[in-house]
């Protein structure tokens, strides 16, 4: 019997990865995602005022591909450009020399910080996207917004989901006292209105990036441990449960093991959803002078420059909006997909209608 409910459940998450397929929305939504992390990874080698790769005074040098290798973490510590590409103050482009140097640029051949001459500049072949007050390049600066937003929504989500997960499975599993204390602490804290929890908590902190993620992901994780406290009561004493327990497996194998992969699918929803909404908190703190700070490159502070500026350079703020709208946007198609695919009975609908479902 065990084995025949293995069976079940390995084809109930065969059913929701087919139903999500079917769902041409949240198919759009994850190939968007998925597009927006290639941008925030890969953003030295998309916009960089150095080049991708260059033959300059007989040595190789690929100063761009070394930057976005020293945005992977733990190992970016420890690689450093090469002299005299390390050094800020040098600029490559005014010492390139084509009669004598190669170079590959970037596609965007500005660096998100780099300052150019023209100042307010409307959008040209010279800048894209055109320039702000301080004659920096807009599109350069939405590439590595781009990386910002998409750390602050994984990371502090990550950080709420581990909170989340942690506390959810404990209470579900133990049951009892430890349940009463849980769900009383996660009543508390989900009194408090999330923005302005955040507000009070960064009042204390620095006005940085990592404070940014980590108070987030401390304010946003009651939702994810509802879910899964009652995917836990729901799945406790099932028979595969019960059968790990008497062949010995103690608790913790028994609720990570067996209980955690089977309650993940609502926490995974709510979590998409959450990824949303950090990168909404996230720009409105930039816009508030407490998350990134200038020039540091943000979506919330691109937003910002343009709307102090939007009498004379009205071009910054759609720009900065349609790149909010457009991650909002996709994390809200996949987690509608994800919500949908996990309702049986949107399944079984979906299922019902000729030639499947095509559309969630």
């Amino acid at each position: 019997m065990t084995e025949a409910l293995a069976k079940k459940i390995d084809d109930g998450r065969g059913a929701i990865w087919a139903s999500f397929r079917r769902s041409k929305r949240g198919v759009l939504g994850l190939w968007i995602l998925l597009g927006m992390l290639l941008v925030g990874v890969f953003a030295p080698m998309l916009a960089n005022r150095q080049p991708i790769a260059c033959r300059y005074q007989g040595e190789w040098y690929f100063p761009a591909v070394v930057e976005t290798v020293q945005g992977i973490p733990l190992v970016g510590k420890y690689i450093r450009k090469d002299k005299p590409f390390r050094l800020y103050t040098f600029d490559f482009k005014r010492e390139y020399d084509p009669e004598r140097d190669w170079a590959l640029f970037t596609p965007v051949p500005w660096g998100p910080l780099e300052i150019d001459t023209e100042i307010h500049a409307a959008p040209s072949r010279r800048h894209w996207l055109g320039t702000d007050s301080m004659g920096q390049d807009v599109l350069a600066r939405l590439i590595h917004g781009t990386r910002v937003s998409m750390k602050v929504g994984f990371i502090a989500m990550g950080i709420a989901g581990l909170i989340g997960l942690t506390l959810g499975a404990l209470a579900g599993y133990f049951r009892g006292w430890i349940d009463v204390v849980i769900s009383r602490v996660i009543e508390v804290v989900i009194c408090f209105p999330t923005f302005f929890l955040v507000l009070a908590v960064l009042a204390w902190f620095p006005p940085r990036l990592e404070n940014v993620m980590i108070v987030l992901g401390l304010t946003r994780w009651t939702s994810i441990a509802r879910m899964t406290r009652g995917e836990f009561l729901r799945l406790r004493d099932v028979e595969y449960c019960l059968a790990a327990r008497a062949l010995g497996a103690g608790s913790s194998r028994v609720m990570f093991r067996h209980l955690l992969p089977n309650s993940l699918a609502p926490a995974l929803v709510d979590i998409t959803f959450g990824m949303a909404a950090a990168i909404l908190v996230e720009t409105a703190l930039s816009w508030l002078g407490l998350g990134v700070q200038p020039p540091n490159p943000s979506w919330g502070n691109v937003l910002k420059d343009g709307y102090g500026l939007r009498a004379t350079t009205a071009h910054i703020i759609p720009s900065a909006c349609v790149a909010i709208f457009i991650a909002v946007l996709a994390f809200n198609l996949v987690g509608d997909a994800l919500r949908d695919a996990i309702d049986p009975t949107a399944r079984e609908r979906g299922s019902s209608r000729p030639g499947g479902r095509g559309e969630s």
